[in-house]
């Protein structure tokens, strides 16, 4: 479904907690990640006392090159890594939209910019609603309505940007770690090592 189109059917006034969680899982299982993203928001907005007895807040443990710490929250800790890279490197966020701009704006906006409008479709009820996005020290802002797994795709795309490289300058490691996140990073792994064979048959030839 179009996100425009899904975003006016779950920000419905009268429509009830159970079916946006209902639009939140059918999203989730056909891959449409940033609808799910739309409506686990609309959940947190007007129903967020049930997204806290839900346990959305899992502690997560973190680790910037020798500096580890510990969270309540993978939000926190996302946006403490999200720093630290930013801050690593003075170009970091130009080369990260560098990389976006090339193919064009992404339907659903960026994951960190300059402005807060820029991390919304253009068409967004949410470019106003500071739940879905936090500023960070260096002056932008982070869009925060992830879960861990996409946190992690994130983040990943923020190092290459910095100049970092997961896992030796850094990791993100919830307490309960769902597959998708531990599948992507073991395709992370695996793709590094691809390359170091790769590399290294290069050289010995």
């Amino acid at each position: 479904m179009d996100q425009s189109r899904f975003e006016t059917i779950a920000s419905d006034p009268h429509r009830t907690q159970a079916e946006i969680e209902s639009m939140y899982r059918n999203a989730l299982e056909k891959g449409e990640t940033e609808c799910a993203a739309i409506a686990r928001g609309i959940l947190d907005s007007r129903f967020p006392k049930a997204s806290k007895r839900g346990g959305s807040s899992i502690p997560t443990t973190v680790r910037f090159r020798h500096d580890t710490r510990t969270f309540a929250s993978g939000k926190d800790a996302y946006l403490w890594l999200a720093q630290a890279f930013l801050s690593s490197r003075d170009d970091a966020l130009d080369r990260y939209l560098s990389l976006h701009q090339r193919g064009g704006k992404r339907r659903g906006g960026y994951r960190f910019a300059r402005r807060p409008n820029d991390l919304f479709p253009n068409d967004s009820k949410h470019q106003c609603n500071t739940a879905h996005y936090s500023k960070l020290a260096t002056g932008c802002y982070a869009y925060t309505n992830l879960n861990n797994s996409d946190k992690f795709a994130q983040l990943i795309q923020l190092s290459y940007a910095s100049g970092l490289e997961f896992p030796d300058d850094w990791e993100f490691q919830p307490e309960t770690a769902t597959n998708d996140l531990n599948e992507r990073k073991e395709m992370v792994a695996l793709g590094r090592k691809l390359l170091d064979e790769l590399f290294g048959t290069e050289t010995a030839s």
